[in-house]
């Protein structure tokens, strides 16, 4: 990869022409802006250097304020062949940053009547249904608001046109396949992330406009809002010999048409994404037009069922984080070769795009947040940035006991709903975790309320407990993310059905048609188990894991959370 800078439109040559500049006040003399062109040297001495070291072909970046564009230019390639330079206006694949225009179509279409985000999703779609254990009808109680805000319960992958194996179908047949997939939990009891529910969303927009997704969000947002060069039209974006290319680190084929189209079908450009950015922090007006009422616009920050300790959060497609005593509203994208990111600060009036045709590394996060505190610390924001609290500096409500049988009820093994697990585990009488190899106890502030210190920064957690008193759950009060109780250190056995034996063995799976990976299927205590997961029987060849994703053997192939498995004969 070359170190040299590729690709300076003359619209960024002049913006950087011009970064320091006399302002006069109103009030008084004239007083000297911020000098950015430091900052912009130092990105483009690094970002060539991070992309060589990274293998990242290609990549582009915008920092924007409410009132202009600070900087936009683009490094790198299309592709690994180097004959097209990327440019700022080199449309790369956003992948899930498309939630958040999805979202915003959202709300056009709430703001011209044709939906709005708490009537019952069978208003729209009287024909749709889906798969619960919880109740029955769920899809009665899901709304707007839940599917973009990802409480809705589903599962991330559907039977047709998901990220393993895209290629197998059209929008029309993902939407219709997600009514065979089976909720992971109840309607609005959690924040699951899920593809599904936006793809949904986009669905309905088709329904209740009568145009093709992709001909309603550029009617509704992307033209009002300027962003001429993006798109959610697969057509469009396969002619344009210019956009970005994808790339992973094995080098594999990559699809460029995904069924997942409101979830992550969006192409644009960096100065596109600056105007959009913009049109952000200017609370919904673009080129000095008003596009969307503000008050309208606000529902994407608000997090719905907000607890008293959380700090973190989704709300309508975007993500609300706490960022040095102001709150910063972002969303990431991944996959199918490109890393993308967003950012912006409402309260500053400041924000970034960072784009990347390449998967496996985190240089669209890293890049997108250095660009944030440089351009900061140079003067960038509408004021200067507030002191971030020390989370590990505040002070913690007053201890009490609790019983060290009730602490030992509490032990275990709990799921995280995003993947992953927590041991809590039981020493001298006291639950805790281990943490930099050291055993820390909980501190219990209530009966259900605990917390534990992890890296010196207290965590605060809080148990649900099911009927018997056992517990159920544990939620992280900070962001709201919920872990499943999995397994006790003295489990009782399981059924250990002897139909069971002819589900054993180890799974394949594939991605994009080729080898991807497997799982283990097994039994352990007379549970049937996958890899490390303890399954329960649904019904007869139906098992789901505590996190509630589905082990399915009923179909005419084997599945796990949709995915398709394949049982070679040798196993």
């Amino acid at each position: 990869m070359s170190k040299r800078t590729i690709g300076l439109t003359l619209g960024a040559a002049a913006l950087i022409a011009g970064l320091s500049f006399t302002a006069a006040s109103a009030t008084g003399p004239a007083v000297p802006a911020p000098d950015f062109a430091p900052v912009v040297a130092h990105f483009r001495a690094s970002i060539p250097k991070l992309m060589e070291e990274k293998k990242v072909p290609g990549l582009a970046v915008a920092v924007v304020t409410d009132r202009r564009v600070l900087w936009q230019e683009g490094f790198g390639f299309t592709d690994d062949d180097r004959r097209v330079p990327v440019t700022a206006e080199t449309p790369f694949s956003v992948q899930s940053m498309s939630k958040n225009f999805t979202a915003l179509a959202v709300l056009a279409a709430v703001r011209d009547g044709l939906v709005a985000l708490d009537t019952p999703i069978t208003a729209y779609l009287p024909e749709f249904t889906v798969n619960s254990r919880f109740e029955d009808r769920p899809e009665r109680k899901m709304t707007l608001r839940l599917l973009l805000s990802h409480r809705a319960g589903f599962t991330h992958e559907a039977p047709d046109g998901g990220n393993y194996d895209p290629g197998s179908g059209s929008f029309a047949n993902h939407v219709l396949s997600i009514s065979r997939t089976w909720l992971r939990f109840p309607v609005d009891q959690r924040y699951c992330y899920s593809n599904l529910g936006v793809d949904l969303a986009g669905y309905i927009l088709e329904v209740r406009s009568g145009l093709p997704f992709a001909e309603y969000v550029r009617r509704k947002v992307l033209d009002p809002v300027g962003m001429k060069g993006s798109t959610f039209d697969i057509e469009a974006v396969k002619r344009n010999g210019r956009r970005a290319v994808g790339h992973n680190p094995v080098r594999t084929p990559i699809p460029v048409e995904i069924p997942m189209v409101p979830a992550g079908g969006l192409y644009a450009s960096a100065a596109d994404l600056a105007r959009y950015v913009r049109f952000h922090l200017n609370e919904g007006r673009a080129a000095g037009r008003r596009v969307l009422p503000k008050k309208l616009l606000a529902e994407m920050a608000r997090i719905p069922a907000r607890g008293p300790r959380q700090t973190n959060g989704y709300g309508l497609g975007l993500a609300v984080v706490p960022y040095s005593g102001t709150v910063l509203l972002t969303h990431s994208g991944g996959g199918f070769g490109f890393l993308t990111h967003m950012a912006w600060l409402p309260e500053l009036g400041i924000g970034v795009a960072c784009l990347t045709n390449a998967t496996g590394h985190s240089l669209n996060t890293s890049i997108g947040g250095e660009l944030l505190e440089k351009f900061l610390a140079a003067g960038a924001g509408a004021k200067p940035v507030p002191p971030g609290a020390d989370p590990g500096a505040q002070a913690l409500p007053p201890e009490i006991e609790v019983p060290s049988a009730e602490q030992a009820r509490l032990a275990g093994q709990y799921l995280y709903t995003s993947g992953g697990w927590m041991n809590v585990e039981l020493e001298d009488g006291r639950i805790g975790v281990t943490s930099g190899g050291e055993f820390r106890p909980g501190r219990f502030i209530s009966a259900e309320e605990v917390v534990f210190m992890t890296g010196g920064i207290p965590f605060f957690y809080r148990f649900v407990r099911g009927p018997d008193g056992a517990p159920a759950r544990l939620i992280r009060l900070y962001d709201g993310e919920t872990l499943d109780f999995h397994t006790a250190p003295d489990d009782p056995p399981g059924p250990d059905k002897a139909e069971w034996e002819g589900f054993v063995g180890r799974y394949h799976y594939k991605v994009n048609g080729l080898p991807g990976g497997s799982f283990r299927v097994a039994k352990k205590n007379g549970h049937l188990t996958l890899d490390h997961m303890k399954l329960t029987e649904h019904r007869p060849g139906l098992f789901f894991a505590v996190h509630g994703e589905a082990l399915d053997f009923t179909g005419p192939f084997p599945t796990w959370r949709n995915i398709r498995l394949e049982k070679p004969a040798a196993n």
